[in-house]
């Protein structure tokens, strides 16, 4: 009961802060709620891919190892569901550090899996180190079911955004480790 009514004071927050400012930022070292975040691994299709998420004082800390047995090949992280208007943002700025896998950064409008979502491909020039990156939401594709379509997000489907996270890209096996520090639209 305590969890459900922490998910639904982040939630307000979230849009609280979408309609007051024109930046929006989830900082995982600054508290807001961000313990409600939580794990998506290929076990919920029959995979065998491991992952534990941990809040750190200044950071969240996602760790384990992708596992391409059994038809798996990814692990995420999710927000808490709930509805954000991301139509007046242009772009993205990420801080984190990524080892091992590569992650996508995802948006999701619907909470059908297998409907289409929205991937950023976060830059891993650096393995291991700190990077701060600005992506343009532009640059952002459409995936169904792990396919790219073709297609980009339009305007009104940026208004109606209902969970962000990140999500191992490339379906390959072995160990990975994405540190997060803060999320921030501008």
């Amino acid at each position: 009961m305590a969890l459900l009514i922490m998910q639904k004071i982040s939630i307000m927050l979230v849009i609280l802060s979408l309609l007051a400012s024109n930046t929006w930022e989830v900082d995982f070292g600054g508290g807001q709620g961000i313990q409600s975040w939580y794990p998506v691994l290929d076990g919920v299709m029959g995979g065998l891919s491991k992952g534990k998420l941990t809040f750190e004082e200044d950071r969240m800390v996602f760790k384990g190892e992708v596992s391409l047995e059994n038809n798996g090949g990814f692990a995420s992280i999710k927000s808490p569901f709930g509805a954000m208007d991301l139509s007046k943002f242009k772009q993205v700025e990420l801080r984190y550090k990524l080892t091992g896998h590569d992650f996508a950064f995802t948006f999701e409008r619907d909470r059908r899996f297998y409907m289409p979502n929205y991937k950023l491909i976060l830059p891993n020039e650096s393995p291991g180190d700190w990077q701060t990156v600005t992506l343009d939401l532009s640059n952002a594709n459409t995936y169904r079911m792990g396919r790219q379509t073709g297609n980009k997000p339009s305007q009104a489907e940026w208004a109606s955004i209902i969970r962000i996270g990140f999500m191992s890209y490339g379906k390959s096996a072995g160990p990975y480790l994405l540190e997060v520090d803060y999320v921030k639209f501008l």
